[in-house]
């Protein structure tokens, strides 16, 4: 494994941008929907329900498992297939169990195999998937490293 260790991860994982953002959160929370949402809007899968983190080049990167099936799960109608994106950097983690009211939250960072990535939590209200589709895109100006 390029780098050493890797860890798996209950959640889901979409990229655009040439960024990935790992969607957590407890079963049921909306993980899968909400990479849905966003492959609407042009995201790419990397992975669904179990995501593998690891480290290339100093950076840390997300995959699919090897195991894991080209499909995500959508609620009511099953598994449908789809193209698995090919392994991405990390940008940030959403946790669907922390939810915010703030317009304007502090940045937070969760520690992933020793990289601090921003930690973001679900709005109480607004387009989500689209803030998030957005985020990818140019980051934030509070994160201009990423």
């Amino acid at each position: 494994m390029p780098g050493g260790g890797a860890a798996h991860l209950h959640a889901s994982t979409v990229v655009l941008a040439e960024r990935a953002l790992i969607i957590a959160g407890p079963s049921g929370a909306g993980k899968s929907s909400l990479a849905l949402e966003m492959m609407a809007l042009g995201a790419g899968l990397i992975a669904d329900d179990v995501t593998e983190l690891f480290e290339d080049g100093g950076a840390l990167w997300a995959r699919a498992p090897a195991t894991l099936p080209a499909a995500i799960e959508a609620r009511g109608l099953g598994l449908l297939r789809a193209t698995l994106a090919p392994p991405a950097p990390v940008a940030a983690l959403i946790d669907l169990s922390r939810c915010t009211a703030e317009r304007m939250p502090q940045v937070v960072e969760i520690s992933l195999l020793g990289h601090a990535k921003p930690l973001l939590q679900k709005p109480e209200s607004g387009p989500v998937s689209a803030s998030l589709v957005q985020y990818l895109k140019h980051v934030t100006l509070r994160d201009p490293d990423v």
